[in-house]
C-alpha cells in the first residue's frame, strides 16, 4: 500500500531511530547522512497529511536529533538552528492538540540542548534565557503528572541550570539546584538501576557539586564527589565501551581527581591516573579525530600530565608534556577562534606552562607565555 500515510510514518520513524543510534553510538557523520536523506520523506508525508500530529512528531525529533548531531560536531549555529525549527514544529502541534505530553517533553529538550550550546560558547545570557524556559515547560509538565522521563529531564535541565549560576557567581543557588538533582536522581536509580542515562546525570551532578566544593576549599568533599563521579563513569564505560560520551565525562572527571591529588601531594596516584587519563583521551581522538572536543581533552590530559611529571621532580617530561598540550590547544584554538570554551583551554595550559618556566628559573619564557 504505496500511498498509505501511517505506513510510511512508521517506516521514516524507524530511520530516524536508526539514525539517532549511530549518533548515541559516535558515528555524526553515518548518523548525519541517514537524518539528511529521510527529511525529504518527512517534508513530504508532512505536506501531504497537515493534520497528522505522528508525523510532524516525527518531523520535531528529526530536527532535534539534528541539532545534536550538530551539536556532537561543534557546528553550533547549525545545532541551534534546527533545535529552534523544533520548538516551532512543537508548538504547532501543541496549537492543535496541547495535551501532547511527549510533545512539551521534546520542545523542553530542544530549549535545554540550546542552553547546553549556549553555554559551552558560554554565551551566558543566551543560555540562561533557554535553560529559564526549558526549566519552567518541564515543570509545568511535571505538575501535570509525574514520569520518570519528566524527573530525569528536570535532573538534566537542572544541572546546566545550576552550571550557569555557578558561572555567574551564584554558587550557593547552584549547590541547591544540584542536590535537588542528585536527591531525585539516586530516586530514579533506585527504582531502575539498568537505565543508563539515570547513572550518568548522577555522574555530571557528582562532578558539578565537587568543582563548587572545591571553589570552597572543601577539598576532602571535592574529592569525594569526583571519586563518587569516576565510579559511576568507570561502570558505564565499562559497559559500554563504545559509546564515546561516557569516556568524554570519565576523562573529565580524572582530570578533577589528579588536581585533588596533587593538592594533597599524592604524586604518585596522580601520575598513574594521568597516565590513564591520556590513554583514554587518546584513543577517543583516534576514534572520533574530527571532533574538536576530543581534540580539547587530549590537550587537556597531556597538561595534566605535565602537572604530575612536575610534582614527581621529573622537569624534562614535565616540559615535554605541557609543551604537547600546549601545542594541541593551540590549534584547537587557532582552528576555532570564536568557541570561547576552546580559546580558555588554551589561555590555561599556557598559563600552566608559564608557572613551569617560571619555578624553573626562566623568567624571559614565563613572562612571554603569560
Amino acid at each position: 500500500e504505496p500511498d498509505n500515510a501511517k505506513y510510511r510514518s512508521a517506516v521514516v520513524s524507524s530511520k530516524v531511530f536508526i539514525a539517532k543510534i549511530h549518533s548515541v553510538m559516535g558515528d555524526q557523520q553515518t548518523a548525519f547522512r541517514l537524518a539528511k536523506e529521510v527529511q525529504p520523506e518527512i517534508e513530504r508525508l508532512a505536506g501531504a497529511t497537515l493534520d497528522d500530529v505522528e508525523t510532524l512528531k516525527t518531523k520535531a525529533w528529526l530536527h532535534n536529533l539534528l541539532g545534536m548531531i550538530h551539536m556532537r560536531l561543534d557546528e553550533v549555529e547549525e545545532a541551534l538552528a534546527e533545535h529552534y525549527a523544533g520548538i516551532q514544529v512543537c508548538e504547532s502541534i501543541l496549537a492543535k492538540t496541547p495535551d501532547e505530553a511527549d510533545v512539551v517533553k521534546r520542545m523542553a529538550g530542544c530549549y535545554h540542548n540550546s542552553a547546553v550550546l549556549c553555554f559551552r560558547q558560554r554565551r551566558l545570557g543566551e543560555a540562561t534565557e533557554f535553560s529559564a524556559k526549558a526549566l519552567e515547560i518541564t515543570k509545568e509538565l511535571l505538575n501535570q503528572g509525574s514520569s520518570e522521563d519528566g524527573v530525569s529531564l528536570l535532573s538534566a535541565v537542572q544541572t546546566v541550570r545550576a552550571q550557569i549560576l555557578f558561572q555567574q557567581g551564584r554558587v550557593e543557588e547552584a549547590l541547591s539546584l544540584h542536590q535537588n538533582s542528585l536527591a531525585n536522581l539516586k530516586s530514579l536509580e533506585l527504582a531502575a538501576p539498568e537505565i543508563p542515562e539515570h547513572q550518568e546525570g548522577l555522574g555530571k551532578v557528582y562532578n558539578s557539586i565537587g568543582l563548587i566544593l572545591d571553589q570552597q576549599g572543601d577539598n576532602d568533599g571535592a574529592r569525594h564527589h569526583f571519586e563518587r563521579a569516576i565510579a559511576v563513569h568507570e561502570s558505564l564505560h565499562e559497559r559500554f565501551p563504545d559509546n564515546p560520551e561516557y569516556a568524554r565525562e570519565l576523562i573529565k572527571n580524572y582530570g578533577n581527581l589528579i588536581g585533588e591529588q596533587l593538592e594533597s601531594s599524592e604524586t604518585d596516584a596522580a601520575m598513574a591516573l594521568a597516565e590513564k587519563c591520556v590513554q583514554l583521551a587518546h584513543r577517543l581522538r583516534e576514534r572520533f579525530p574530527t571532533n574538536l572536543e576530543h581534540v580539547m581533552l587530549d590537550g587537556r590530559s597531556r597538561c595534566s600530565r605535565g602537572d604530575a611529571f612536575l610534582a614527581a621532580g621529573q622537569t624534562e617530561a614535565a616540559e615535554q608534556a605541557h609543551e604537547d598540550g600546549c601545542r594541541i590547544l593551540a590549534g584547537l584554538a587557532q582552528a576555532e577562534p570564536d568557541v570561547a570554551m576552546y580559546q580558555s583551554e588554551y589561555a590555561s595550559a599556557l598559563a600552566d606552562q608559564a608557572a613551569f618556566y617560571f619555578r624553573q628559573g626562566d623568567p624571559r619564557n614565563a613572562s612571554e607565555l603569560s
